[in-house]
């Protein structure tokens, strides 16, 4: 009877034996000794290159967060090593630990290059090659309690979600430190208590594929238990009944930025004159851009405005820059008096005469029918040399014809002369417009009259239209008269 007794109270104190577990000797701790890694010779270079690491881990003077990474030797005989703390725990538990990690694997692990250790409170390991942010699951090692849960479904349900929990944690933690630990109850009287950590080398990817690798190791080894240690070199996990970790030591805050180095006076005056030197030059630039544009918008404008006499054969004068009404001219002329006539031009009489605005010229009267001149002038306005031309290319057919310019008699038709002189010149009997008398006589060949209407328009519609327009024009008067009126009143050079 007392011998149960015994047992039973040792099996209630063993929870609280492993969760509180002191820093002597540790009789859970693990050790891998890689066989395919080859070994070293005792005394060798190898073995005082990894003597020098264990002496630095050892009394490493900065805590870094408790994780290292240290180097020893080249070539064959260079040795790296990665030491990580549980997040838990200070500089001191750390040291400590590392201490005897390193006196447990030289026994366990005696010549051998490559091998990883796990304590309760640390882990380390030790290679010829690289195992800085080298993502490894492989080897590992399972520790479990060998008490039941009393349910397991629910057991098992809350311990997968904490788990979930705590793995999102600790990749996110930063390149500093990947831990995390909580509880979680498991009905009404039972509480599940776990942490995780990754070696802070490793990626959030990295931390989280390693997590996952160790969370599925519960399956092959102590589902249902109470208690359970999953061991990898690149992580690790725990999961007792019982509280078995502390509160973790916060990070030191991060160094602060070091502040730009300060500007001298002279830099800074340097500054503010080339930014004065800018403006002003930018405002005088924008000034003569403007003023310049100004200038040729104004010079266009104006130009667009003015009117040209002519003053070659191809320039063409409007008729109301020199036309006037007949009060005026006749007011500046004193009625067309003798004492202001000048002598007798091609068109008339010329009289000199002065104009209400003081402006002093000359002027003709001119007399004649719409017969005589050329389409452009009579119907727009518009003449030049090309109007005289005109005119006296009408006096020609007159004078080659032997008949009037309104009155053309072909037979029993009567047609205007210019119209019946450019139909017999397109049909290729010319030589009927010829009076009978002179058409012994050789002409030269002719160019087609200037009939315009509308400069978009063919020169063959040109023609015709000018032509219907000019002949609706005389057919509006009595063919076969020679009813002179006083058609304009031109200005004919102003001076």
């Amino acid at each position: 009877m007392g011998s149960s007794r015994l047992i039973l109270h040792f099996c209630l104190i063993l929870p609280l034996f492993v969760g509180n577990l002191s820093l002597g000797a540790d009789p859970y701790f693990q050790a891998s000794c890689v066989n395919t890694a080859g070994n070293y010779t005792a005394n060798s270079t190898y073995q005082a290159n990894l003597n020098t690491i264990f002496s630095q881990l050892t009394s490493h003077p900065d805590f870094n967060n408790g994780f290292y990474n240290l180097s020893a030797g080249q070539n064959s005989n260079h040795v790296n090593a990665v030491a990580l703390c549980r997040g838990d725990r200070n500089q001191d538990e750390c040291n400590t630990c590392l201490n005897e990690t390193v006196s447990e694997l030289r026994q366990r692990c005696p010549l051998y290059k490559e091998v990883v250790g796990w304590s309760e409170f640390c882990t380390l390991r030790y290679a010829n090659r690289d195992l800085f942010g080298e993502l490894e699951t492989s080897p590992g090692s399972c520790l479990l309690n060998t008490q039941d849960v009393t349910d397991a479904d629910r057991f098992n349900q809350a311990l997968d979600n904490l788990l979930t929990s705590l793995s999102r944690l600790a990749t996110a933690g930063g390149p500093r430190r990947k831990y995390a630990a909580d509880n979680s109850t498991v009905g009404v009287f039972q509480t599940v208590y776990a942490m995780v950590q990754c070696s802070p080398d490793l990626s959030e990817e990295e931390c989280g594929d390693c997590l996952s690798v160790a969370k599925d190791g519960i399956g092959g080894c102590c589902l249902g238990k109470i208690g359970c240690r999953i061991l990898r070199p690149s992580c690790f996990l725990r999961y007792e009944s019982v509280p078995f970790y502390q509160t973790p030591l916060p990070l030191p805050s991060p160094p602060p930025s070091p502040p730009p180095p300060p500007q001298s006076s002279t830099e800074g005056n340097g500054n503010q004159t080339t930014f004065m030197i800018i403006n002003v030059v930018a405002l005088v630039v924008g000034t003569l851009v403007l003023l310049v544009t100004s200038i040729c918008i104004f010079q266009r404008t104006r130009n667009t405005r003015q009117h040209l006499l002519a003053t070659d054969d191809d320039e063409v004068i409007r008729n109301d820059s020199l036309q006037f009404d007949f009060a005026t001219v006749g007011a500046a002329t004193n009625n067309f008096s003798d004492a202001n006539k000048l002598g007798q031009g091609g068109f008339g009489a010329v009289y000199k005469g002065v104009l209400p605005n003081g402006q002093e010229g000359n002027t003709s009267r001119v007399v004649g029918t719409y017969g005589y001149m050329a389409p452009e002038y009579a119907m727009r306005g518009q003449f030049s040399v090309k109007s005289d031309v005109f005119s006296f290319g009408v006096i020609v057919l007159e004078i080659v014809s032997g008949q009037k310019n309104n009155c053309f008699r072909n037979g029993e038709t009567v047609e205007d002369l210019i119209s019946s002189a450019w139909k017999y010149w397109r049909q290729g009997t010319a030589m009927n417009i010829i009076d009978p008398t002179l058409r012994d006589v050789t002409l030269p060949m002719p160019s087609q009259p200037a009939f315009l209407m509308h400069s978009n328009i063919d020169s063959d519609m040109s023609s015709s239209m000018v032509s219907e327009s000019y002949q609706s024009k005389i057919e509006e008067l009595p063919l076969c008269q020679n009813e002179a009126s006083i058609t304009d009143l031109l200005l004919e050079r102003k001076l």
